[in-house]
């Protein structure tokens, strides 16, 4: 389970967290891992289960 803080991208929509309750946070963090979503990766890099076709393209 990823510890989520303030500002990290929200596991369930992508926007930026807002909250400081540590007990919120750690609540979202568990119940984001017991659905199963993947932990959302920050801007710029490349979504940990993105499918590459060849030459290291993303596929369609």
């Amino acid at each position: 389970m990823r510890i989520l803080k303030t500002g990290d991208p929200c596991p369930f929509c992508g926007q930026p967290i807002l909250t400081k309750d540590p007990h919120a946070l750690r609540l979202l963090a568990a119940i984001a891992d017991i659905v199963g979503l993947p932990e959302p990766g920050k801007e710029g890099e490349p979504h940990e289960r993105e499918v590459r076709g060849p030459g290291g393209r993303a596929s369609e």
